[in-house]
C-alpha cells in the first residue's frame, strides 16, 4: 500500500515555512550579535575608564612625590619635621591606591611596590635630630625622593600613552562592530523588511552614541570638560597646515593656585579649576579651543578673521587683547569651600609662521608665559626669540645658583651708610654678591630673581645675615667704629618662612653682635603682601632689640598705611625720588623725609651718586644717606681700610674719592 501523494496546498507551505524559520534564525542572530557587541562596548569603556583612573591616580601620585622633595629641600629653612612625616604619610596612601589599582603581580604594581619599599627603607628618623636636620642625609633624601618622583612620572608617562592607545583601540573595535552590524542587518533587511529595518536603526544610533561617548573621553579633560592637549595639538596643526600666519597660541597659569590647594584643599582646587575653564570657555569666540593642558595650566588657540569671517593674518597687539581678555576675566573672585578667594594669571602669546609646529608654538608659547611670570605675575607677555636664549641662561643659571649656595660661593659685600651730621660711615649694608667660577659678576638683579623664584633666597639671605654679624663684630674693634652697625636685606620668603627669628637669634649669638647693632630691612611691597603676618613676625623681632628699616620706600605703593602699622625704626627712601623734582618749592625727598620724621623714624636716602643728589639730601633734611658717591660695595677685605680713612670727621663735600685717601 502506498503513501498518499502530499496536497498541492502542503507543497506550496513548505518554503514559506522554512523562510520563516530562516528569518528566525536571522532575528535571533541579530539579536545576539547586537547585544554580544553592547556587551563588547560596555567591556571597552569600563577599560577605558579604568585606564583613566589609573592615569589620574598615577597624576595624583607623583604630585605627592614631588610635594616631598619639595618639604626635604625647605627643611632646612622650615625646621619642620612634621611637615615631612605628614608628605610621607599622604605619599604612601597614593601609591597604596596606586597598587590597589593594578592586577597583583602587573609590571606597575611590581614599580610601584620597590618604590613604597625603597622610600620604607629610608632612615627617615635619623635625617632629624635634636639639634636640627642632620645635613649628610638631606642630600640622600632629596634624591631619594627625587628618584622617586621620577619613577612615578615614568609610570605617568607609560599610563597615559597606554590610555591613548586603548581608547583609539575601542575605538576601531566601536567602528568594527558597526560596520559588521551594518552588513549583518542589511541580510536580515532583505528578508524581513521594514520591521528588521526599524530595529537596526536602533542598533547603529546606540553604537553610534557609544562611539562618541569613547571620542570625547579620548580628547577632552575629566575634570573641566574643556579640550584636552591631544585634541588642542590636532586642531593647532590643521590650522597651520590651513593658514599659519592667522594663528595666536596663549598659554595661561594661575599664580596662586597652589596656596589655595594648600589652604582649603585639592577639592576647593579643582572647583577653582572648573570655575576658570567656564569663564576662559566664555572668553573666546566661536571657532577658538580653550583647553586645559594640565594643572592649573591652561591654553587658547585663537584664529585672526576677516570681516566676512575667513581666517586673516593676525594684526599686530591681536594676542596682548586675547591675553589681556583672559587676564581680566580670571582675576575675578572665586567663590568655593564657603570662602571667597583671588588668584590671577600669567599669559604667554605666540604667533603663528611659517614651518613652525604645534609643539614649537607652545613651546614659545610657555617661554612668554613664564617672562610674564617673572616679570610680577597678573600680566601677557608675548615671545620674541630672544626669550628662548635667556631661559636657556636662565634654566643654566637656576642649576648654577643652587650649586653655589650648597657650596657657600655667595659673598657679602658692604656698602657704608653716612650719617649726614657726622659725615661718618656709621651702618653697613650687606649685599648679596655671585662671581661663578673664572666669570665675570652676576648683576643682582639677575640672580636675585632666580633666587626668589626657585626658593634659594632663604639660603643666601641665611648665609649673609651671618657672614654680615660675623664681620660687623671685628670690625666694631676698630678705633673710633665701636657702635658700627650692620643693616641686612630680608626677603620675603625669610619672613614668612617661621625661621627668621632663629636665624637671627642664631646669628647674633655666633657672631657676639649686639642685638641693636642689627638691622633687618623689608621692602615696602614685601611688608603690603601680606601685612598681618609680617607685622607679627616684626614685632617679635624688634622686641628682641634688631631694629626694622622700610626699605625702597617710593618704589612701590608709597603707602602711608604700610609705616603705620609696621613696627619699623628706619625710612629708606628708594633712590628714584631723587631725580624727581616737583614742580612746587621743594622735592618729594624732603615730603618723604619729614613724613617719617612725623613717624618718628629715622630718613635714609639711597642712591647718592652725585653732590647735586648729595645736595637734596641734606636740603631735605636726612638723616643718612648711601649710594656711589660716598663707596661701591665693598669686599670685607677692603672695609677696614676704608673705615679707617673715615677716622676724622669729613666736611659736606667730601665724597668716596676723598675718604679713600
Amino acid at each position: 500500500m502506498t503513501s498518499p501523494e502530499p496536497s498541492p496546498r502542503h507543497r506550496a507551505s513548505w518554503p514559506l515555512r522554512a523562510f520563516a524559520a530562516v528569518l528566525t534564525l536571522a532575528i535571533v542572530a541579530t539579536a545576539a550579535f547586537v547585544g554580544m557587541n553592547a556587551v563588547r562596548l560596555s567591556q571597552v569603556n569600563a577599560l577605558v575608564q579604568a585606564t583613566q583612573s589609573r592615569s589620574l591616580t598615577l597624576s595624583n601620585t607623583q604630585r605627592e612625590a614631588l610635594q616631598l622633595v619639595l618639604a626635604v629641600t625647605a627643611h632646612d629653612q622650615t625646621r619642620d619635621a612634621r611637615a615631612i612625616d605628614v608628605q610621607r604619610g599622604l605619599l604612601f596612601r597614593h601609591i597604596n591606591v596606586a597598587i590597589a589599582s593594578y592586577p597583583q603581580g602587573s609590571i606597575e604594581a611590581v614599580e610601584l611596590t620597590e618604590v613604597k619599599a625603597a622610600l620604607q627603607r629610608f632612615p627617615w628618623d635619623r635625617l632629624i635630630t635634636p639639634e636640627g636636620t642632620y645635613e649628610p642625609l638631606r642630600p640622600l633624601a632629596v634624591a631619594m625622593a627625587s628618584q622617586s618622583e621620577k619613577r612615578l612620572h615614568g609610570l605617568y608617562v607609560d599610563q597615559e600613552q597606554g590610555f591613548y592607545a586603548t581608547t583609539a583601540a575601542s575605538l576601531d573595535a566601536a567602528q568594527n562592530g558597526q560596520v559588521s552590524s551594518a552588513v549583518l542587518v542589511g541580510l536580515l533587511l532583505a528578508l524581513s523588511g521594514t520591521a528588521v529595518l526599524a530595529v537596526n536603526r536602533r542598533g547603529r544610533s546606540a553604537l553610534a552614541v557609544a562611539n562618541d561617548q569613547l571620542y570625547h573621553q579620548a580628547h577632552h579633560d575629566s575634570l573641566t570638560d574643556l579640550p584636552n592637549r591631544a585634541l588642542l595639538i590636532r586642531r593647532l596643526r590643521a590650522a597651520l597646515e590651513a593658514n599659519p600666519d592667522a594663528v595666536s597660541v596663549l598659554l595661561v597659569d594661575l599664580d596662586g593656585f597652589k596656596d589655595v590647594n594648600d589652604t582649603l584643599g585639592h577639592p576647593a582646587g579643582d572647583e577653582l579649576l572648573r570655575i576658570a575653564a567656564q569663564r576662559l570657555a566664555g572668553c573666546v569666540r566661536d571657532g577658538d579651543t580653550a583647553a586645559r593642558l594640565g594643572g592649573d595650566e591652561f591654553a587658547v588657540l585663537s584664529l585672526a578673521r576677516s570681516p566676512s569671517g575667513a581666517p586673516s593674518p593676525t594684526p599686530p597687539g591681536h594676542g596682548q587683547v586675547v591675553g589681556q581678555r583672559v587676564v581680566d576675566v580670571l582675576h575675578r573672585s572665586y567663590r568655593v569651600a564657603g570662602r571667597d578667594v583671588r588668584v590671577s594669571a600669567s599669559v604667554g602669546v605666540t604667533r603663528g609662521r611659517a614651518g613652525a609646529s604645534a609643539e614649537d608654538l607652545i613651546r614659545d608659547a610657555d617661554i612668554a608665559m613664564y617672562a610674564a611670570k617673572n616679570t610680577g605675575k597678573g600680566r601677557v607677555a608675548e615671545f620674541d626669540p630672544d626669550m628662548r636664549t635667556r631661559a636657556s641662561r636662565r634654566t643654566s643659571m637656576q642649576q648654577e645658583l643652587a650649586e653655589a649656595v650648597e657650596l657657600g660661593q655667595i659673598e657679602a659685600h658692604f656698602q657704608p651708610i653716612i650719617d649726614l651730621q657726622t659725615l661718618r660711615p656709621t651702618t653697613l649694608e650687606a649685599l648679596a654678591r655671585w662671581r661663578p667660577d673664572g666669570r665675570r659678576q652676576v648683576p643682582a638683579e639677575e640672580f636675585i630673581a632666580v633666587a626668589e623664584e626657585t626658593g634659594t633666597i632663604a639660603d643666601i639671605g641665611r648665609a649673609v645675615l651671618r657672614s654680615a654679624c660675623r664681620e660687623t663684630r671685628g670690625w666694631r674693634a676698630l678705633p673710633g667704629h665701636g657702635e658700627l652697625s650692620v643693616a641686612v636685606n630680608v626677603s620675603m620668603q625669610q619672613v614668612l618662612s617661621g625661621r627668621l627669628t632663629a636665624d637671627v637669634e642664631e646669628a647674633l649669638a655666633d657672631s657676639g653682635l649686639p642685638a641693636g647693632a642689627l638691622v633687618l630691612e623689608i621692602t615696602e611691597s614685601a611688608a603690603l603682601e601680606d601685612s598681618d603676618r609680617v607685622a607679627a613676625e616684626i614685632s617679635g623681632l624688634r622686641a628682641s632689640g634688631v631694629r626694622i628699616a622700610v626699605d625702597d620706600f617710593g618704589a612701590g605703593y608709597s603707602s602711608l598705611s604700610c609705616l603705620m602699622r609696621l613696627p619699623a625704626d628706619l625710612l629708606k627712601i628708594d633712590r628714584t625720588l631723587l631725580d624727581f623734582v616737583t614742580t612746587r618749592d621743594g622735592s618729594l625727598v624732603k615730603a618723604v623725609a619729614e613724613l617719617g620724621r612725623t613717624l618718628g623714624l629715622l630718613v635714609v636716602v639711597e642712591g647718592v651718586e652725585t653732590s647735586d643728589h648729595l645736595a637734596r639730601a641734606r636740603e631735605a633734611a636726612c638723616d643718612a644717606a648711601q649710594g656711589f658717591h660716598f663707596s661701591r660695595p665693598l669686599a670685607p677685605v677692603d672695609v677696614p681700610a676704608y673705615l679707617a680713612g673715615w677716622s676724622a670727621p669729613r666736611t659736606a663735600g667730601q665724597g668716596a674719592g676723598t675718604a679713600r685717601g
